[in-house]
């Protein structure tokens, strides 16, 4: 018998036929088998199920590796917090260098190297924060002399 195979056409448009073999009755020495019966509750085969083994497995490597995620997040913590005179200062710097990093891109089309950009931002933003540490000076003297008098009438109102 002579069948076309519909899902496996060729992708140049040509038809592919397979010759298959199929029995005109069925063989005499092969008698029909019973179907099989299942000796197992319901209850067994949901517990017996791949899910069910694959769910129970994967709660077994967590016992397991609970333990050690707990040991790396104290390290974590550790490592956070006895390093935190380099990490903060790295953190702040990161953070700074990603805002001036538009200001710097602006300044590289007018200045041509990007260095030279990098060194007119940060030489502004630390005159700028010059000036402005002069100009507030008289106030921040005034403020600071009256904190005698602040601290005074806290203690006194507890």
């Amino acid at each position: 018998m002579t069948t076309l195979v519909a899902g496996s056409l060729p992708d140049d448009g040509e038809t592919r036929l397979e010759e298959t073999l199929t029995p005109a009755t069925p063989s005499p020495e092969l008698p029909a088998q019973p179907a099989p019966v299942d000796r197992f509750t319901k209850a067994e085969m949901a517990i017996a199920t791949p899910k069910a083994i694959a769910a129970d497995t994967r709660k077994q490597r967590m016992r397991g590796n609970r333990s050690l995620a707990i040991l790396a997040t104290v390290a974590v913590v550790l490592a956070l917090y006895f390093g935190g005179p380099f990490f903060i200062p790295l953190m702040v710097s990161l953070l700074i260098s990603f805002a001036l990093t538009p200001v710097v891109d602006v300044l590289t089309r007018v200045l041509r190297f990007r260095a030279l950009s990098a060194g007119v931002v940060v030489i502004s933003v630390l005159g700028s924060m010059g000036w402005a540490a002069y100009a507030w000076s008289d106030d921040a003297l005034a403020i600071w002399e009256k904190v005698p008098d602040a601290a005074k009438s806290i203690s006194r109102s507890l």
